[in-house]
């Protein structure tokens, strides 16, 4: 089973390969330090402005953020 903070991994990792940036980067746009955003990356614990903000600089379109938000189920 894959829990929903795995799912928002795999996505960040996917959307940061596809734009040629790197976790370092994507940390000092929303304001974190690299290890604050390895932790929250590892754990799901992101905060709704923290993740409001990771979407809109990854690009995320809606589809992908509910698969994100409902752990990667597309019922919906």
């Amino acid at each position: 089973m894959i829990i929903p903070g795995e799912v928002i991994a795999r996505m960040i990792r996917a959307k940061l390969a596809g734009a040629g940036q790197t976790q370092e980067w994507l940390a000092r746009r929303l304001g974190i330090s690299d290890r604050t955003f390895t932790r929250r990356n590892r754990d799901g614990q992101w905060t709704f402005p923290q993740l409001q903000k990771l979407f809109r600089e990854l690009g995320f379109t809606e589809q992908e953020i509910l698969t994100a938000l409902k752990g990667g189920r597309h019922d919906f």
